[in-house]
């Protein structure tokens, strides 16, 4: 398994002494560095989460969510154990089996995926029926009809053999060709996300991919549009600056979204790109209005001014935005924190590139660029990690869309960002404009300092695995 030395390495030590020691490297703009309390409860709510999944610990944990017949809670925490314990392979292996059965025939599509990834963890006998099982699973899905069933399907075929991935490919390719056909947007929506699966693994031609982001950038439907602009980065490189003009010609796509695709064209076109982008589409911004959008945030777009507790619409893990609590008006939490909900592996990644301030340091940063944790709990429902984070600015993306201030000072911030995350064996797994957000220093006024380069700060770790064997 890709995460298995990174998440062996957690579950065998605590917490280092000299966690967040250098508390000048977690200071937001125009607030003090995290107080020995803040520091105190990241520490222990982090070592509660290695108590909990500890090597000692985590065969009991799964026995109990198994008692409780919580299949996804057992799941999710028995992907953490790279190995089995030596005095306990047999009991290990019995709870793999009882699980993987479980959840294939669960009505949840995160068992389903969970339960195919430890399929790999089984002896090669056990492994061969289970896989045998998955691809029987897999065919009926993906001759279902049902587009959601389809996505699903092939997120799955990675987890069976080599001869049999190839026949599934086969159907996929011609359910992706039949379906496309149809003038239904909530189909052809679904199958680009499908055909993102079989793009990435180059399991779709050349002519077709083309074929397909082309025609999805004109289309009229946002969700359509959205997956289309997904998928210019994963186009041929030599194809992606006419799909990028493309896009810029549908009055359709969000001016944020056009602007967050040019990332996408070849190094040595990008510059050009920017500048017609920018050419004749971005007047003279008042001081004002830049200050304004230097302190934006799309989180609480539709959210009303008063509330407790929203769920933030988003692909992906669940994302909670936290208001007032009723019992303490004075108390207010918006625009400040928000509790990301994610897998052990996400958390494990998203700590590592967090903890580590000496190695940012040494890539010339004066602070770490990475979404601030405050502090973390299990879930025992779930089997997932809380994770309590500072809420940040607006992101790179929506700010290049509107002016150039600050380009070239944000792109060298996020280079150096993707390579230090590539140097710490860290996937992010969507490193999209969207992901990258700015934080402003601050006037005495409390107001942006917009005189000054802002901070650039990488976001939404839940898709993040590590790349080291």
């Amino acid at each position: 398994m890709k995460e298995s030395s990174i998440e062996n390495n957690f579950l065998k030590k605590s917490t280092p002494d000299n966690i967040l020691e250098d508390v000048a490297m977690y200071a937001l703009p125009g607030e003090q560095p995290p107080t020995d309390k803040d520091v105190e409860i990241y520490k222990e709510t982090k070592q509660r989460i290695f108590n909990d999944i500890s090597s000692d610990n985590i065969s009991r944990l799964i026995e109990q969510y198994i008692l409780k017949k919580n299949i996804n809670a057992a799941l999710e925490i028995a992907t953490l154990i790279p190995d089995p314990p030596i005095n306990s392979k047999e009991n290990f292996y019995t709870q793999l089996v009882y699980l993987i059965k479980h959840g294939l025939e669960s009505y949840d599509v995160d068992a389903w995926l969970l339960a195919a990834k430890l399929i790999q963890r089984l002896p090669d006998g056990a492994q061969r029926e289970f896989k045998a099982d998955l691809s029987r699973f897999i065919r009926a899905m993906l001759n279902s009809r049902d587009s959601y069933c389809q996505a699903i399907a092939t997120d799955l075929i990675q987890y069976v053999d080599k001869v049999t991935q190839k026949s599934l490919l086969e159907l996929l390719n011609l359910i992706i060709d039949n379906a496309w056909k149809t003038e239904h947007k909530v189909i052809r929506q679904n199958i680009l996300y499908i055909a993102e699966k079989a793009i990435k693994n180059k399991n779709i031609s050349y002519d077709k991919t083309i074929s397909l982001i082309s025609e999805g950038l004109k289309d009229t439907h946002e969700g359509i549009l959205v997956n289309a602009l997904y998928l210019i980065q994963f186009a041929p490189e030599e194809k992606r600056t006419e799909l990028i003009r493309l896009a810029w010609k549908n009055e359709n796509i969000k001016d944020a979204d056009k602007a967050g695709v040019i990332d996408n064209a070849p190094k040595d076109i990008r510059e050009q790109l920017w500048n017609e982008w920018y050419s004749g589409r971005v007047g003279s911004i008042k001081e004002t209005e830049l200050q304004n959008l230097a302190k934006s945030t799309p989180l609480y777009k539709d959210i009303p001014d008063k509330f407790f507790r929203r769920d933030f619409p988003k692909s992906g893990s669940r994302t909670t935005l936290l208001g007032t609590i009723p019992a303490k008006p004075q108390i207010n939490l918006k625009e400040k924190i928000i509790v990301r909900h994610v897998t052990a592996s996400a958390y494990i990644n998203w700590t590592k590139a967090f903890e580590n301030y000496e190695f940012w340091k040494t890539h010339g940063f004066s602070y770490v660029p990475v979404e601030p944790i405050v502090r973390t709990r299990l879930e025992t429902r779930t089997g997932r990690i809380a994770v309590f984070s500072r809420v940040l600015g607006p992101s790179v993306g929506y700010w290049q869309a509107k002016t150039p201030l600050f380009k070239e000072e944000i792109k060298k911030q996020l280079d150096n960002i993707i390579a230090g995350l590539k140097e710490l064996g860290i996937e992010h797994g969507h490193t999209h404009m969207g992901n990258f957000c700015l934080l402003f220093n601050k006037m005495p006024t409390g107001e942006a300092d917009i005189k000054i380069p802002p901070r650039v700060y990488v976001i939404d770790f839940d898709e993040a695995t590590s790349s080291q064997i």
